[in-house]
């Protein structure tokens, strides 16, 4: 009889401790704008396992039902943020009311970084997670580098980005096989203005006030089809309580960063400011390669001070208007020069802006916003008694809004996303060919005689302008069937040039999740088109100015399509009470590239023309893992296979082996101090590349010649102190290049470093 009785009581026991209680809240940005985040994954792990997975709504709000004995966990992008423990001692409080959870926590618990699927080109509003294949660089991971600048961050911690050193000793980008000239940055879903050589002036973006970086390989965006190879998204910080930080870094070449950044809330957290002010200075130095007859390459000095304000206005308690949103930023440079020609480049950059979300009804939400971002650059004479001399000028207007539907059932989760971008860019630049109107006015005003043009020689623009204004809309329709966990995503981007016309852009993704939400299975198509850019269609430059060598536009240029493909698994493991987290991810890609417009150099090599060159096929995949061990230790591992197949294109850069590696160590004793080490290795295989030339007169290519490009590898050294006790000091100390690695000659493909360095810094936040 008593064994009868034990046997029923613990049969009652196990039925009990099935028994399930709901549990539910919402999620926010942070808690001064109370704006709801879409899509954050709440998971309920049963030990060690997942037992089921639920997501946010349009809301923010979640409901899932537990267990006694579980815990919760919340996430974004697979980013771990939050983990609740529930207990049968707490169970009780935990679901009697709803929960608040604030996305600023992602900062502070950060396990895994792991791989994201397109959230943003203007944030989350367009596009859901899992368009393309991405990866999410986290606060961890910046400070695990402690990068200097965004070329570090990049070629250091994401496989098949490498920067090397171009003309005029400016880095040049190669991003799994595209070029700089087909990655879009993107600053907090913006575009910017400006260009140097392939890409933006690199030196405008500061990290000091990011949050976290986004890299999404292919044609990520219905909405900026331009983005053929890739988009760089950098999210700055929200601020949720007032403190002011200070960091001071030294390194090589007499390289100085200087950085304050003040976060101010007010107290009823409805308005939130983020002021960011930063000085970077570093003098000229030249690389030698260890073959002395090599030539050297200059990599100039820069001054620049760079100061940015995002100002929100948080309302969420009103029916409406959820938020306003107000930014602005400047931006000057000085590049020293003046020793090898007389005169300095002094770059500025200007930019403001506004953003605003309307809640319309339970269905409907409205994000709209309006953007300006100016870049110039200007001759500053040194040597000579001459006027400051415009040479570039490039102004952008952006206007965009998204209008989003949703609506769930039981069974389907609809989300119904129409967006729109109109953009008006205006470009002047000494690359253009000369209008010699008003130089001759000039002159005759310089002789005394009056004309209505005098602004020209005061302002020094005698330069041609161009024009071109582009609309981009888009229609993307989400579907989750929760009973199959299935998701199928189909849209069509639309875009209208003022000088090519339209162009459609369709995309479509599926995903599914299996093994109780442990693997995940997507596969992606999306097509990506590229209008030849002003300086493509009008340039006319003289080297040099001695009619020895010129670089040549071309207005017949036909626009690029590229078509990408994708298919990838990832696998997650997740150890009992979380002391063992893997993530396994594997992604095959192919692009195909037509129409590719290039710079061709004649059978002289005295002019290179911009042309329709061919096609391109560039295929591979992605090999990544991360796991951590009793939350201490960490390892990253990234590998690139990358293949590609030219059609008359000038040479490829492309490496078909790359990697990266990180280890790292955290420990914090006694709550009072933390330290973390890191060891983090960018892997470059061997490159063996062809260069081409181009006859005009028979439109035929023909092979220059062939070079090989050494396999490489760098290394990077990194600590980090805190000391909590004293007012949240930071120390960073670490080795740069630690194993002294130098090419033979240095060139486009080979790495930047110059040798060995160390580094030193502190941040102190008030």
């Amino acid at each position: 009889m008593r064994n009868i009785l034990a046997f029923l009581f613990l049969f009652f026991s196990l039925v009990s401790n099935a028994e399930k209680y709901r549990l539910h809240g919402r999620v926010f940005d942070d808690s001064s704008l109370m704006t709801p985040v879409v899509d954050v994954s709440v998971s309920v792990i049963v030990d060690g396992k997942k037992d089921t997975t639920v997501v946010t709504n349009s809301w923010g709000s979640y409901s899932v039902f537990v267990p006694d004995s579980c815990e919760v966990v919340f996430s974004e992008f697979d980013i771990t943020f939050v983990v609740l423990q529930v207990t049968p001692e707490n169970i009780k409080d935990l679901t009697s009311k709803a929960h608040t959870v604030y996305l600023h926590e992602l900062s502070k618990e950060i396990e895994l970084d792991e791989f994201c699927f397109v959230h943003t080109a203007t944030s989350r509003e367009l596009t859901e997670k899992f368009i393309m294949p991405a990866k999410a660089l986290t606060l961890t991971d910046i400070k695990g580098i402690d990068a200097s600048n965004i070329s570090d961050v990049l070629e250091q911690a994401v496989p098949g980005v490498e920067f090397s050193i171009g003309q005029n000793g400016t880095p040049v980008m190669n991003l799994q096989g595209m070029g700089g000239k087909d990655v879009l940055f993107l600053v907090d879903g913006e575009k910017m203005s400006g260009e140097t050589m392939d890409n933006i002036d690199y030196d405008r973006l500061e990290l000091n006030n990011v949050k976290r970086i986004e890299v999404i390989k292919g044609a990520a965006s219905i909405l900026y089809p331009e983005a053929i190879g890739g988009v760089v998204n950098i999210v700055t910080i929200d601020p949720y309580k007032n403190k002011v930080s200070a960091s001071f870094n030294y390194r090589n070449h007499n390289e100085i960063r200087a950085n304050t950044t003040a976060e101010l809330v007010s107290k009823d957290q409805g308005i939130s400011s983020l002021t960011s002010l930063s000085f970077h200075n570093r003098d000229t130095y030249t690389l030698q390669g260890k073959d002395l007859a090599s030539t050297p390459v200059n990599v100039w000095g820069i001054k620049n001070l760079n100061v940015n304000e995002k100002l929100t206005i948080g309302l969420g308690k009103k029916p409406k208007l959820n938020f306003l949103l107000a930014k602005g930023g400047y931006y000057c440079e000085t590049i020293d020069k003046q020793s090898y020609q007389g005169y300095n480049y002094f770059h500025q950059g200007a930019n403001a802006g506004l953003k605003g979300s309307f809640v319309l009804n339970k269905f409907l939400s409205l994000w709209t916003s309006y953007y300006f971002d100016r870049y110039v650059k200007d001759y500053k004479y040194v040597d000579y008694d001459l006027p400051d001399k415009r040479k570039y000028e490039n102004n952008r207007h952006s206007l965009n809004f998204i209008l989003e539907y949703e609506k769930t059932s039981d069974l389907i989760r609809n989300l119904l996303k129409f967006g729109a971008n109109l953009e008006y860019e205006y470009l002047l630049s000494d690359q253009f060919e000369f209008d010699l109107k008003p130089l001759i006015e000039a002159e005759l005003n310089r002789l005394g005689i009056t004309t209505d043009n005098y602004y020209y020689e005061i302002e020094g623009t005698p330069y041609k302008t161009h024009r071109q204004t582009t609309l981009n809309s888009c229609l993307v329709d989400v579907l989750t069937f929760k009973e199959y966990d299935f998701d199928l995503l189909y849209g069509l981007g639309l875009s209208s040039h003022s000088e090519y016309g339209a162009h459609f852009s369709p995309s479509v993704g599926l995903k599914k999740g299996l093994l109780r939400n442990k693997m995940t299975l997507r596969a992606n198509y999306n097509r990506g088109t590229r209008n030849p850019n002003i300086k493509e269609r009008y340039m006319d430059y003289d080297v040099g100015g001695l009619g020895m060598f010129r670089i040549v536009g071309n207005k017949d240029l036909t626009t690029e399509k590229s078509d990408n493909v994708s298919l990838s698994v990832n696998y997650d493991i997740i150890g009992r009470k979380n002391k063992f987290k893997a993530d396994l991810f594997v992604n095959g890609f192919y692009h195909n590239k037509k129409n590719c417009i290039e710079g061709q150099f004649n059978v002289r090599k005295d002019t290179m023309k911009y042309i329709n060159v061919g096609e391109v096929q560039l295929y591979g995949f992605d090999a990544c893992t991360r796991f951590t061990i009793f939350r201490d230790w960490m390892v990253d591992l990234n590998y690139t296979f990358l293949k590609d197949s030219y059609s008359n294109v000038t040479f490829t850069t492309n490496r078909p082996h790359s990697g990266t590696v990180r280890f790292s160590y955290r420990k914090c004793i006694k709550k009072k101090y933390n330290f973390d080490v890191s060891l983090n290795g960018t892997i470059k295989g061997r490159n063996d590349s062809e260069s081409y030339s181009y006859d005009a007169n028979t439109g035929e290519m023909s092979i220059d010649k062939s070079e090989t490009y050494p396999a490489y590898s760098v290394w990077k050294l990194n600590t980090t102190h805190s000391f909590v006790r004293v007012s949240n000091l930071e120390l960073v100390f670490g080795i740069d290049n630690l194993f002294n690695y130098k090419p033979d000659r240095y060139d486009l493909v080979s790495c930047q470093s110059d040798g060995i360095s160390l580094y030193g810094g502190v941040k102190y936040t008030f």
